[in-house]
């Protein structure tokens, strides 16, 4: 996406004026796991933020809405894209209190369900409710100008 590619851009830029200090990899692929155990923090709008970092009791700052609607973990700060927004998130994500918290944060996607099993649950319970066979329908157009 176009953002993405401006965002990658800049973080080159950065890698060439720090080296040593930092590495640009699109994709760390199979290493990712791995190189969760060696961070501070991750920052972006992935699930991953949601669904690995938590297991590795790491502070998330989710950027932006794409993650909207989704269970987040209490080790996750969400913000909107603008610089005061993710200022403060980073603050708070990084401050002692709040990583030493993070320490103990369980992630709702580790409640020792089966998963699986959960889901099946919910499909049945769906489906057991009653229906009135009527589709809903939305006027679209009222949103149109």
């Amino acid at each position: 996406d176009t953002e993405g590619r401006i965002i990658n851009s800049l973080l080159q830029e950065y890698v060439a004026k720090a080296p040593g200090r930092a590495a640009f990899h699109t994709n760390l692929g199979e290493n990712y796991l791995h190189t969760l155990q060696h961070v501070d923090l991750v920052l972006g709008n992935s699930s991953s933020g949601i669904l690995e970092t938590p297991f590795f009791h790491i502070p998330t700052v989710n950027l932006g809405n794409r993650q909207r609607g989704r269970v987040m973990p209490d080790s996750v700060v969400c913000c909107d894209e603008s610089v005061v927004g993710i200022k403060a998130a980073l603050q708070k994500a990084l401050s002692d209190e709040f990583v030493k918290f993070c320490k103990a944060v369980q992630s709702p996607y580790d409640a020792g369900v089966v998963v699986s099993e959960a889901a099946v649950k919910e499909i049945k319970a769906y489906f057991a409710k009653p229906r009135s066979g009527m589709k809903k329908f939305y006027d679209v157009m009222r949103y149109c100008n």
